[in-house]
């Protein structure tokens, strides 16, 4: 194409993954082309909330790197280093709060454009032979399996954007020893999203390996053809090192919350010499091979469109392609394949950890060397030769069938012989539409040669691709867009009139929003959603030292990356600040007080330091940690008295029959540690007693107040026998608590007006009995406090929570989050940078030489 033709080409290259995509919107009805909206899987429990907190942060210029929108209060620096930082999420700006689901299909549509706009400037500058075919390999590599299948991981996309470049810019170093365009290429891809990045840097190991094993000569010996490309083995690991290094502003600070998480625990069995698939891999180069539905269990998204699947098999059997030029890709491709195929090695492409759900997530590395090895041979002109393209055609259809065949043999052996759920399940109408697309796609390149055959190749390509995706998507639950844009600004409005200047935090029972799903929704990011400051959160970012403290409390936590208010008592309620409890309709909302909650923090006896939280009984820590907060030993909660006790047990469980006798006046909790909450049928008096969210582990149950000496009827069906009954309820005593609750509130941390959740300023009188400050801020080194303007170190307190001690009197509290890892980050980016450019400039020297 000539140099005056490569606009119109690049246009094209940008605009065709535009058009068909925005045709596979319509026929989903994604808005702006319809209703629906993506309010699936962690989009719309995650991802949605954390978009709209970046928007609401950059429109009021109040960005804190600490937020007590996450849980209890965390870093929001490791969240924002992998959700937020791509410069596309700027496009939220453009759009009201209501309509952040509408912006980000803008951005995954304009994402997967320059998708293809970079793969086609790839295959330009590479092949330096293009013409708007081209355009048919960077639209496939643009709606790949992985982006059908993982598109709605918005922050993953930028990866497939920059690895076209990154390829081109290590063949540019290979080539003509200039550095600049991998360094730039390399630190954008790790600083847009650090988990791909890492695994591009392993691919980048990969390609220059596969450049210098390509290059080599039969005659030439390793040792000598090594010391012969010294200078590029030099350089590519030298900018590749200060490219690195130089993203440690982001990097540093990232890694460093991350090991606050369950993900800093290694498992060995990840590690095991097992494969991840079988031959049941081949269903996933045909369209339909994986959907929504197995999002989270499936073999790797290997498809690319018949044509291209046609054209990789030629590659290796076209007489074209030399030898030699086949064994090295052969091998690059398969080390690859390695990494989706053999347990260890895909453990380590994870970064050390297996993926929860989401698996293979390095397969677009596939997808676009199949691609560029298709281009390879589609460049030779393979329709020349049509025996070429009818092998391929039949073996093609071969490994298909086999694919498929292999997939229902695995699914009967492992429904009917080991009575488990397979969670990967092909539909076999799919064979039938692959085997056609590549009977035609066969058909149509053996006439490559005249102009309507191609247009229709064309055509049919597209189609393919958008039947794909669209199929992909087609067991999605898909929100409503016009519900979620009204009940959220109706909840934001309630929230709003919620608010009040004091530091508290805020329990939504609100049901609104959910409306809009069609899968459950349990509001676990609502504070990130609405800007209120709150206990539940869902990330993979979770402080796991936290969430095992609320855990122990008795919150609900359905895994390692969720943590509920589900499970709050008055204590609770005392102990994290939650002062308001907000429930509404669309018309009105309720706001309810807690007035035992104290705000942030409070003075506490030091025997708090000594707190040790147990594993499966909450009340019992709940009872011990306000005991030692005042250094008593008044047992707040108290057991009940069995008055009648009938035992039965039956086929489908134990069932219980009580006659209890209430101690004192206060409101009645349960927990049963060895029994999932969802397996148990509880009756207090007749009624069932029901938890608002599905509570599949354990947590605390509220059973209503109850007056002294009130006799009450258990009901209670378990699974499991619960051993000593008595010891799963306890009631608090509300006088006692009450006199508790008043003498810490004697001694509160009054917080200054105009306080930010990364400086907080206040003024406390500590008591000679009570010295030590007690904070509802999770324990981290981030924090630095001075106490009448001197510095005073932090600790630790009831598992991850903050402690500074003081001497009585009167003391002014100054608190100032600083991000850990951050000034260190910034001091070795500075000096990579400058250790880049003295290479660089000592390397430009040398060569002049």
């Amino acid at each position: 194409m000539q140099k005056s033709r490569r606009p119109l080409y690049y246009l094209l290259a940008f605009l065709l993954p535009l058009i068909t995509l925005s045709a596979a919107f319509m026929q989903l009805g994604l808005a702006p082309f319809g209703s629906h909206n993506l309010l699936i899987s962690d989009m719309g429990t995650q991802y949605i909330a954390f978009f709209t907190e970046l928007r609401r942060h950059l429109l009021t210029h109040q960005f804190s790197f600490y937020s007590f929108s996450l849980s209890l209060g965390d870093s929001a620096f490791p969240l924002f280093a992998y959700y937020l930082i791509s410069p596309f999420n700027l496009i939220l700006l453009l759009f009201k709060a209501s309509e952040v689901p509408v912006a980000i299909n803008f951005i995954i549509l304009l994402k997967i454009a320059m998708i293809g706009l970079s793969m086609a400037y790839y295959l330009q500058r590479v092949y330096r032979k293009v013409s708007l075919t081209t355009l048919l390999f960077s639209t496939a590599y643009s709606l790949c399996g992985f982006v059908a299948m993982y598109f709605y991981d918005i922050m993953w996309l930028d990866a497939l954007i920059y690895l076209p470049l990154i390829t081109l810019s290590i063949s540019h170093l290979y080539n003509t020893k200039k550095t600049g365009l991998y360094f730039v290429t390399l630190a954008l891809t790790i600083i847009t999203n650090y988990y791909l990045g890492y695994m591009t840097c392993l691919y980048a190991l990969c390609y220059f390996g596969y450049l210098l094993a390509n290059d080599k000569t039969t005659g030439d010996s390793w040792p000598h053809y090594l010391k012969k490309k010294s200078q590029s083995i030099i350089q590519f690991s030298l900018t590749s090192l200060f490219s690195g290094l130089a993203t440690a502003v982001i990097l540093l600070p990232a890694m460093l919350g991350m090991l606050k998480t369950s993900k800093e625990q290694l498992s060995l069995t990840s590690f095991l010499p097992l494969p991840k698939f079988g031959l049941d891999i081949f269903t996933q180069f045909g369209m339909g091979g994986s959907n929504y539905a197995g999002r989270l269990h499936h073999p790797p998204s290997l498809f690319v469109g018949s044509l291209m699947f046609l054209l990789l098999i030629m590659f290796f059997l076209s007489p074209q392609i030399k030898q030699h030029q086949k064994n090295t890709a052969g091998t690059f491709l398969g080390l690859i394949g390695l990494s989706l195929w053999l347990l260890p090695i895909n453990t380590i492409w994870h970064m050390f950890q297996q993926p929860n759900g989401f698996p293979f997530r390095n397969v677009y590395m596939f997808s676009f060397i199949a691609i560029s090895l298709a281009y390879q041979v589609w460049l030779t002109k393979p329709w020349h030769t049509p025996r070429l393209i009818w092998h391929s055609g039949v073996i093609a259809a071969t490994l298909l069938i086999i694919g498929y065949l292999s997939a229902n043999l695995i699914q009967f052996i492992v429904k009917h012989y080991f009575n488990v759920r397979y969670p990967f399940f092909v539909s076999n109408r799919y064979l039938l539409w692959s085997l056609i697309f590549i009977l035609l796609s066969t058909c149509l390149l053996t006439f490559r040669q005249r102009h309507l055959p191609m247009l229709v190749l064309a055509l049919l390509c597209l189609s393919e691709l958008v039947l794909n995706f669209t199929t992909a998507l087609t067991t999605a639950p898909l929100g409503n867009q016009p519900i979620y844009a009204k009940n959220y600004e109706t909840e934001a409005r309630w929230i709003k009139k919620s608010r009040v200047k004091t530091f508290y935090r805020l329990n939504s029972q609100n049901l609104l929003i959910s409306r809009a799903f069609r899968e459950p929704y349990n509001n676990y990011n609502d504070a990130a959603l609405f800007g209120f400051r709150g206990i539940s959160m869902y990330s993979s970012t979770l402080n796991n030292q936290t969430r095992t403290m609320l855990l122990r409390l008795g919150l609900f936590s359905k895994n390692d990356r969720r943590i509920s208010n589900e499970g709050t008592t008055s204590f609770t309620n005392l102990l994290l600040a939650e002062q308001k409890e907000l429930s509404m309709t669309t018309n009105s909302y309720k706001l309810t007080n807690h007035p035992e909650s104290l705000g942030l923090g409070f003075a506490v006896n030091k025997d708090l330091q000594h707190v040790k939280l147990v594993k499966g009984d909450p009340l019992l820590n709940q009872n011990h940690s306000l005991q030692s907060m005042l250094g008593n030993h008044v047992n707040y909660f108290q057991t009940l008295t069995v008055v009648q006790h009938k035992k039965n047990q039956t086929k489908y469980g134990h069932h219980y029959d009580l006659q209890m006798k209430v101690p004192t006046n206060g409101p009645l909790y349960a927990y049963f540690p060895n029994i999932p909450v969802d397996h148990v049928s509880l009756h207090i008096n007749g009624r069932k007693k029901r938890t608002r969210i599905k509570v599949t582990t354990h947590a605390n149950l509220a059973l209503g107040t109850f007056k002294k000496g009130q006799i009450i009827h258990v009901q209670l069906k378990t699974p499991k026998k619960l051993g000593k009954i008595t010891s799963r309820f306890a009631q608090l005593d509300q006088s006692k608590f009450q006199t508790a609750a008043t003498t810490l509130r004697a001694n509160t941390l009054q917080l200054q007006s105009g306080w930010r959740s990364h400086n907080l300023k206040g003024q406390i009188q500590v008591p000679a009995n009570r010295t030590s400050l007690f904070l509802s801020i999770p324990y981290d080194q981030g924090w630095r406090v001075r106490v009448d303007h001197r510095p005073i170190k932090t600790y630790r307190v009831m598992g991850n929570l903050t402690g500074v001690s003081l001497k009585p009197g009167q003391h002014h509290v100054h608190l100032t989050y600083h991000v850990p890892g951050l000034r260190l980050g910034l001091l070795i980016s500075l000096l990579s940078l400058i250790m880049y450019g003295i290479t660089s400039l000592l390397f430009h020297r040398y060569r002049k030489k």
